[in-house]
């Protein structure tokens, strides 16, 4: 088990628990744990034909998350040496997963981090896969649970797509943002939303102005559930609601040039240039960029969830009341926590129980952004939005460096 360049060893002790998790072709995974006094060792018996290390979790004696393994080219074929070495990089720590070499494109089935990409967008993961929106190349990819990645049809005029058409070679515009529940539901840069499977165009959810790309509209935004969807409008300073194919208009913008007060009705609210969106189901919280907040809406009055009329300056555990967010860009939510990048400073943040927390900073990176990096100095640039894995990582769309960042541990 190594550390990367930089980590101070005392952060581990002789007592953590290692739990390394391994599979193969012909058995399920198998979990292992010991000791790090016994980490050098016999793990127990492994079976003959491992060729995969799942997971590798280092814990202090409390139960909590010290650091996460990571296994760089390990794909074992048979006679070669077993001998693996783990990077072990502590939480909160940032990896790249995919991309970070410059842009281009890569063959299906590259491993993800060999592969390149060129201005990904959005991030999402989901049942065991993370999707991704390649914009500059107009599609959409997966890293599978192999690690490899493939895409998801080619991109280009998406007023050619006919529901149930093939996605092998059918072409679609820039896909600006999407989500995942079952199906992908991608918001297009034409203003298309539409679902589809791996392999064909499901349905086509509403469609706008087929075949003309607006040049702002990376700054659009989609979420949604059950059958509900919304999107942002950055320049018409309103937030869209589409049920059943029919737009209306759910947040109203552009009426008062500054807005002070709670309670006020999303039908007579000053919004200006709104970006990022999330819908938990119940409330839709969108970021006010022009106006430094971040709101929601609950029985249609909008109130704020993050910002200040007063300027204070951000320290770990500021009360999300008394911080005046600058130009919050996306945000999404996840078991209670709501993340969002605040624009002007570069620093991605997390909203737990009525407190904002740093995560990363925009400082410039020391050295190539392929070796484990700390919070502090991971060199994200423009980043667009973020997703959750169940382990509690957080993946980054660095769309900047053309890559994809694992914060390790970075939600928890």
């Amino acid at each position: 088990l190594e550390l990367p360049q930089g980590v101070d060893p005392s952060i581990l002790s002789p007592d953590d628990r290692i739990v390394v998790r391994i599979s193969g072709p012909d058995f399920p995974e198998i979990t292992h744990e010991f000791s790090r006094s016994l980490a050098r060792g016999t793990i127990g018996d492994v079976p003959e034909g491992t060729d995969r290390v799942i997971k590798v979790d280092e814990y202090d004696s409390g139960g909590n998350l010290i650091a996460r393994g990571f296994v760089y080219g390990l794909h074992l074929q048979e006679g070669e040496d077993t001998s693996v070495p783990v990077v072990m990089v502590p939480k909160g720590w940032v990896v790249t997963i995919a991309g970070g070499k410059g842009p281009g494109d890569s063959p299906d089935g590259t491993y993800a981090r060999d592969a390149l990409l060129n201005g990904p967008a959005e991030v999402e993961y989901y049942q065991g896969k993370i999707f991704i929106s390649d914009l500059m190349n107009r599609n959409i990819k997966i890293i599978d649970e192999s690690f490899k990645i493939f895409k998801v049809g080619n991109i280009a005029d998406i007023s050619l797509i006919k529901e149930g058409d093939s996605l092998v070679d059918t072409p679609i515009p820039f896909p600006v943002d999407f989500i995942v529940d079952d199906y992908i539901y991608c918001l297009s840069a034409d203003l298309h939303i539409f679902s589809i499977d791996l392999f064909k165009v499901q349905k086509i959810i509403f469609t706008e102005n087929p075949g003309i790309i607006f040049l702002n509209d990376e700054n659009n935004m989609l979420t949604g559930k059950n059958g509900q969807f919304f999107y942002s409008d950055y320049d018409e300073h309103k937030i869209y609601k589409i049920i059943n194919g029919v737009k209306e208009i759910y947040v109203q913008g552009g009426i008062n040039p500054i807005t002070i007060g709670e309670g006020i009705s999303k039908d007579n609210y000053g919004l200006i240039n709104p970006k990022g969106i999330y819908f938990d189901g119940t409330r839709l919280y969108f970021s006010d960029s022009g106006n430094n907040k971040i709101k929601f809406v609950e029985n249609d009055l909008v109130y704020t969830f993050v910002g200040s009329y007063v300027e204070n300056q951000f320290y770990d555990g500021i009360l999300t009341s008394d911080y005046n967010i600058k130009t919050p860009d996306f945000i999404e939510g996840y078991s209670n926590k709501l993340f969002a990048l605040e624009l002007d400073t570069g620093k991605l943040i997390v909203v737990k129980d009525n407190k904002l927390f740093s995560i990363t900073y925009n400082g410039n990176a020391p050295g190539s952004i392929l070796e484990p990096l700390p919070p502090d100095t991971a060199g994200l640039i423009n980043p667009r939005n973020v997703t959750v894995d169940p382990d509690g990582n957080l993946y980054v769309a660095d769309t900047g460096n053309n890559a994809i960042r694992m914060v390790v541990g970075g939600a928890l």
